[in-house]
């Protein structure tokens, strides 16, 4: 009987310890899968982190370049007042009256951006012969993004006339580079007149001044193609993939802050892109056989797709969608609404590449092949060839149009050709 007993407790024991063993081998599996889920939520957590850390820098980047722009339209309006302080204009004080008005209204640099316009009084004379001394000033607000539809601008005497009939000239030139060969990857102008170029040789952003100096360098990831404004201080600089046709494509765009030169942004895109062009606060890209637009967090909203294309240089503007398609030598029109406006060829436009419009929508097509720059009217029209090999065009492949006066830029491959219109008049 005491025999059976000790048996019976022995196995009991055993018992006891087998239910404890599986109890600790439950725990330690218990553990390790809590182990292994607080490791992930660390590593999403810390990506959360990363990513409103990127989203707060690109935000304050633009704040401070939305404030530096309103502290220089501050200082142009006040150089204007001071040269009419000068003056013994009659009209002086309507002038002086309308500036106390903008020092009243409240900046809010969270939300809005301001420029400065002054609105001609009929009674001031000679005002338009006297702009040259201060240059122009506009008043325009815009919310979290710049968009120009609208904006008034001083016109000098010889543009009382369409910029359809006005000829063009190269005034000035230069290279960006010890090479002769340049390799300029887009260009754009900035509302304070400062040039920015993609430098494809040294992969670099660069920023020049009109006279053609250079004034601030930024390195790029890669070579750049094309470079858009953004807002009047920001651009966007597009950065294809340099891998192979039969490997996976991981491009980029660069948003980059040209006050302090310094990329504050980047969209990456899984395609090959060329140019590419903001508006409406949306991105419009290049890839090959179709412009994708993405809307600011890189995010495809549409594609326009053309079969058999080879779109270089995209342009938007009121509305409207341009593109230029290589392998058709073709310009090609689309609305909001994603349907075709028109279709321009021409035989002396061979390889079409930039494309740029001015302030009363005409369209400026750079030819690589044909060495020439065309000009459009705004519904797909051939104008006039404004310039071609004999003013020095060699391959031109950018074209940027200041909007609010006469001056353009043509990038080809000798260089930066500084460009104006002029009246035919003249």
């Amino acid at each position: 009987m005491l025999k059976e007993s000790r048996e019976h407790f022995e196995t009991l024991e055993m018992n006891k310890r087998s239910i404890h063993s599986e109890v600790d081998a439950v725990r330690q599996d218990i553990n390790k899968h809590l182990d292994t889920l607080e490791a992930k939520l660390r590593r999403n957590l810390d990506e959360i982190h990363k990513e409103a850390a990127k989203e707060c820098q690109y935000r304050i980047a633009e704040l401070e370049a939305r404030q530096s722009a309103i502290q220089e339209y501050q200082r142009r309006l006040e150089n204007v007042i001071k040269f009419w302080s000068q003056r013994r204009d009659s009209d002086l004080s309507a002038i002086q009256t309308f500036y106390e008005k903008i020092l009243q209204h409240r900046l809010d640099t969270a939300n809005k951006c301001y420029e400065y316009e002054f609105q001609i009084n009929e009674k001031i004379d000679n005002l338009k012969s006297l702009i040259k001394h201060f240059g122009s000033v506009r008043l325009h607000c815009y919310a979290n993004s710049f968009d120009d539809s609208g904006v008034r601008d001083i016109q000098s005497p010889q543009f009382d006339q369409s910029l359809e009939d006005c000829t063009a000239s190269v005034t000035n030139s230069f290279s960006i580079c010890e090479d002769p060969s340049s390799d300029i990857g887009g260009c754009t102008y900035l509302y304070n007149g400062l040039l920015m170029i993609g430098n494809r040789l040294k992969n670099s952003l660069q920023q020049y001044d009109p006279n053609g100096t250079l004034t601030a360098e930024l390195p790029l990831a890669g070579k750049p193609w094309d470079v858009c404004l953004v807002n009047p201080f920001t651009v966007g600089v597009s950065l294809p993939s340099n891998k192979p046709w039969n490997m996976s494509y991981v491009s980029t765009i660069a948003i980059v802050d040209t006050i302090h030169m310094k990329t504050v942004k980047e969209i990456t895109i899984h395609s090959k892109i060329y140019g590419v062009a903001y508006g409406e606060e949306k991105f419009y890209v290049a890839c090959v056989t179709e412009v994708k637009i993405l809307n600011l967090k890189g995010e495809s909203v549409h594609v326009i797709r053309v079969p058999n294309a080879c779109i270089r240089q995209v342009c938007t503007d009121k509305g409207r969608l341009m593109f230029s398609d290589w392998n058709h030598n073709s310009i090609q029109c689309f609305g909001r609404d994603g349907i075709e406006v028109f279709t321009f060829t021409h035989p002396l436009m061979k390889g079409p590449v930039g494309i740029s419009v001015d302030y009363e929508n005409n369209i400026y097509v750079t030819s690589f092949i044909s060495n020439n720059v065309h000009q459009l009217t705004p519904d797909g029209q051939l104008n006039r060839i404004l310039l071609n090999k004999d003013d020095g065009i060699k391959e031109p492949r950018a074209i940027c149009l200041q909007k609010y006066n006469n001056r353009f830029v043509v990038c080809d491959s000798t260089g930066v050709k500084l460009c104006e219109l002029l009246s035919s008049s003249t």
